[in-house]
């Protein structure tokens, strides 16, 4: 399970006078990979939604101490929420840390910049060791060295006057040799016999050594395991880290949400995650199954998330400053998709790619694509081609994009498809076209 400390910051894109952001935020320069800030960006308290294809946002951090620019990751696109993650570089500078947003649209010179905020970075605790316990430790590993130098000079020794000693037997053996008489068989019969048992002993000595090796190492390396467990602070718990660990309860022991009987009030719930049904004030005033998520803030401001289980529906409600009630407002994203359709060609117009058609409805907005290509159209003619059924464009009709560019083609409002050639056009050219149109 990953760790983090995460704050939400609410940034509202408006241009009304915004002070600075004191976000009452401290991260210690220890939180690696864990000091985390999520940006809520919003227009008329609504989540803006943010895609990787059109926008791209940068976070600007700056205190006496360092001036930085980086990305900045979408974490939610559909409820506008951004994310960073401080570096190890940042938090190593502790001191107060001013930030901003800037939010660009790919492809545009259009930028937005966010209100200012602030917070902290402070040194941990780990870095507060003194001189005197890293003293300590320093004096077991000079015990430990003394120690092991002892026994690696012993070793060394007996190694040394058993080299001497193969050296005097080979010499003897040697000499033996080039005296060699009429009894030489019997002479080198022996030496050989001496030689093999000399060398059993030496094989003897040197496994003996071996094993007392593979022990001082064994040993050697248990030790520094010990002192590597015994000054890492990693394994210790102080107890001023203790007070400030955060002690409430969101679930139960286990992990589960916390049960509600049936007719509580999901308005009066504190902080924490739940389940029930029968509840009161719930979003659509059924019997349902809910799961529900508390969180409050300063000054009397609270939101609660229900999600309907049998509808697979989300609903968030807000008390605003001073308990002020807003009404549930659901997150549902529903979308709608005819798939493609094929229209039906009129007044002698031909195709050879069939002209089709379809539309998307997500969140009560209509999006119309349209594509294909037509010919047997007349030159310096107005050509009713086609019709999109059960439509109703809104305004000026729609200009649909065409190649050549110079054919001029569009949707009324009551959906007929119409085309315009110039003067000099051949009757059996082609018209390619394709749009995408909001209704």
């Amino acid at each position: 399970m990953s760790i983090s400390k995460v704050k939400q910051i609410r940034l509202e894109t408006t241009a009304q006078y915004q002070p600075i952001s004191d976000l009452n935020v401290r991260f210690f320069n220890q939180d690696i990979n864990t000091s985390v800030l999520d940006f809520i960006v919003t227009r008329n308290s609504d989540p803006i939604p943010l895609g990787i294809d059109n926008i791209e946002a940068t976070i600007v951090l700056t205190s006496n101490k360092f001036k930085i620019s980086d990305e900045v990751k979408i974490k939610d696109g559909m409820n506008g929420i951004l994310t960073y993650t401080l570096p190890d570089d940042i938090l190593e500078r502790p001191g107060k840390v001013t930030g901003q947003i800037y939010i660009g649209i790919k492809g545009k010179e259009d930028t937005v910049v966010q209100r200012l905020f602030s917070f902290d970075i402070e040194d941990s605790l780990i870095n507060s060791f003194d001189a005197e316990t890293k003293l300590v430790y320093i004096r077991k590993f000079d015990k430990l060295e003394a120690e092991i130098s002892q026994r690696v000079e012993s070793i060394e020794q007996a190694i040394a006057n058993s080299e001497d000693y193969v050296t005097k037997v080979i010499e003897e053996k040697d000499i033996a040799l080039s005296q060699i008489d009429a009894s030489k068989i019997n002479i080198l019969e022996e030496m050989t016999t001496l030689f093999d048992t000399e060398k059993s002993n030496l094989q003897a000595i040197g496994e003996g050594y071996k094993t007392q090796f593979e022990q001082v190492d064994e040993e050697l390396n248990q030790k520094i395991a010990n002192i590597k467990e015994e000054i890492n602070p990693a394994t210790y718990v102080t107890q001023t880290q203790s007070e400030k660990r955060q002690k409430y309860t969101f679930t139960n022991s286990d992990g589960t949400v916390i049960s509600l009987p049936d007719g509580r009030d999901i308005n009066t719930l504190d902080v924490g995650m739940y389940e029930g049904s029968g509840l009161k004030n719930d979003p659509l005033k059924d019997l349902g199954f809910y799961e529900v998520m508390v969180t409050k803030s300063k000054n009397g401001r609270k939101v609660i998330y229900a999600t309907h289980s049998y509808q697979n529906r989300m609903f968030v409600k807000t008390f605003y400053s001073g308990g002020a009630e807003r009404n549930w407002r659901e997150l549902t994203n529903a979308t709608e998709d005819t798939g493609w359709l094929e229209v039906m060609l009129k007044n002698n117009v031909t195709s050879i790619n069939p002209v089709n058609y379809k539309i998307v409805t997500m969140n009560n907005t209509k999006q119309l694509s349209i594509k294909g290509s037509i010919s047997n159209v007349a030159a310096g003619s107005e050509v009713n081609f086609g019709k999109i059924p059960s439509i109703e464009t809104i305004g000026v009709p729609y200009i649909i994009n065409t190649f050549p560019s110079n054919i001029k083609m569009w949707i009324e409002n009551d959906g007929e498809l119409k085309v315009q050639t110039p003067v000099d056009w051949i009757l059996t050219n082609t018209i390619d076209f394709s749009s995408t149109l909001i209704l």
